[in-house]
């Protein structure tokens, strides 16, 4: 690939395809690959939640597991609607997996 082929169409192309296929699995699958290659153990295991408000209708049906709701608002701004992202990495901080999360899930789901 040539860098006038990099434009707007081939990364929605690319966007979509990505679409297709489980985000979770490929990060799991891209970090545990990462940790292997460069010769990471996993002793020790952090999981964490993150919070991020949005603004905008987001009136659109869940899929899935994920969905943009109202949730207990980390950043004091009730009005806006939030997803989460949910991580774990390993004692040096590489990542293990990701997951996105409604924004009312439970921290400690």
């Amino acid at each position: 690939m040539t860098l006038d082929q990099v434009n707007a169409d081939a990364y929605g192309h690319a966007l979509d395809k990505l679409a297709e296929i489980s985000q979770e699995i490929l990060v799991s699958l891209v970090g545990v690959t990462l940790l292997h290659v460069h010769a990471q153990g996993i002793r020790f295991v952090h999981f964490d939640t993150t919070s991020k408000s949005v603004q905008d209708a987001y009136e659109e049906e869940p899929t899935s597991d994920f969905d943009v709701n109202q949730g207990h608002i980390k950043d004091l701004r009730p009005d806006l609607k939030q997803f989460k992202i949910g991580a774990a990495v390993q004692e040096n901080g590489l990542p293990i997996i990701g997951q996105l999360l409604s924004g009312n899930t439970a921290d400690v789901t």
